[in-house]
């Protein structure tokens, strides 16, 4: 499967954003953030100096890395780049992450480079995949 069998300008599988200012009741001003086609699963950390990070996955093609998108305004605007956080040759994925007190990133992602088997078949994983503990934090240029 390629990102050319589905329609791209259709937006499913990205990660959207939007605001709440009544603790989640309501939501405004959504907007997507990802435009490649298996760029899902956003998961957000916010600094305590207005810095926030979504770390993402890149489904298609399979095995590319967890990539994290960076805002240094609390969410308004997003920079030009991209950190990519972990990676597994096969799969990578699903990844979470906590602010600890000193404004350091813990991501939390599981990842396999296991290659036997039927990739397409869960049960291949079962046995075969890796969680690793990362401890980052993103630098303003």
């Amino acid at each position: 499967m390629s990102t050319s069998d589905f329609d791209s300008s259709f937006p499913y599988k990205h990660v959207f954003l939007a605001d709440s200012d009544d603790e989640g009741r309501t939501w405004q001003n959504f907007r997507q953030l990802t435009t490649v086609f298996g760029q899902c699963y956003g998961y957000p950390a916010a600094l305590s100096d207005g810095t926030v990070v979504v770390i993402h996955d890149h489904r298609y093609p399979r095995g590319l890395p967890g990539r994290a998108m960076i805002s240094y305004d609390e969410g308004e605007t997003w920079e030009d780049k991209v950190y990519y956080v972990y990676y597994g040759a096969v799969i990578s994925g699903y990844s979470q992450s906590v602010v600890l007190e000193d404004d350091v990133i813990l991501t939390i992602a599981g990842t396999s480079d296991y290659v036997s088997g039927d990739p397409g078949s869960w049960d291949n994983w079962i046995g075969n995949s890796d969680l690793t503990a990362i401890r980052w934090k993103p630098v303003r240029d």
